[in-house]
């Protein structure tokens, strides 16, 4: 039993619409909400190996620094966390401490960084004691010390500014 609370005309139409909007509601329930396909796929941005690195980089933010430490498991130091990112992503198997990791890739300007380059800091009256990644617009990841966690930082601040020793790029400029 139907009542007619409505006009006739609009009565009529909603009558009319009423089979096919059940039809649209049901397969649009039965859709996947979001479905890729092949040709979307091959249109989304891919990440360049910068991004990766950054990305791989930043999924560590929040881990216990440890002294000697080369993995998530146990926590990092500032040149495992280095390490362990760069053998992750691009499978690069980099020099164990900071001071070796400082004589790989080749030497950037500051004012020429880019993501995923290496900063090095004289943190111990070593101009390679303290490493971390570039990450851009002046910030960069690193373990920074005992009862810390992986964290960014600003290459502006103070601190960090006055011990900046140099940055080296590990991935060749004609890579993305």
């Amino acid at each position: 039993m139907v009542v007619r609370v409505i006009s006739g005309a609009l009565f009529r139409a909603v009558r009319f619409h009423l089979p096919a909007t059940i039809a649209l509601l049901t397969a649009l329930m039965a859709a996947p909400a979001y479905a890729v396909t092949e040709r979307q796929a091959d249109a989304e941005p891919r990440l360049s190996i910068r991004e990766r690195v950054v990305q791989t980089a930043e999924s560590w933010i929040g881990t216990p620094y440890v002294w000697g430490g080369d993995n998530p498991e146990d926590g990092f130091d500032c040149s495992g966390l280095v390490r362990f990112v760069f053998q992750q992503t691009l499978g690069m198997d980099l020099p164990r401490i900071a001071k070796q990791q400082r004589k790989t890739g080749t030497a950037v300007a500051s004012n020429q960084m880019k993501p995923g380059d290496l900063v090095f800091f004289n943190t111990r009256r070593d101009p390679g004691s303290h490493v971390g990644i570039y990450l851009g617009g002046n910030q960069f990841l690193h373990a920074p010390s005992r009862g810390s966690e992986v964290r960014v930082d600003d290459m502006h601040n103070s601190y960090w500014k006055r011990r900046f020793t140099g940055a080296r790029r590990l991935i060749s400029a004609t890579l993305p």
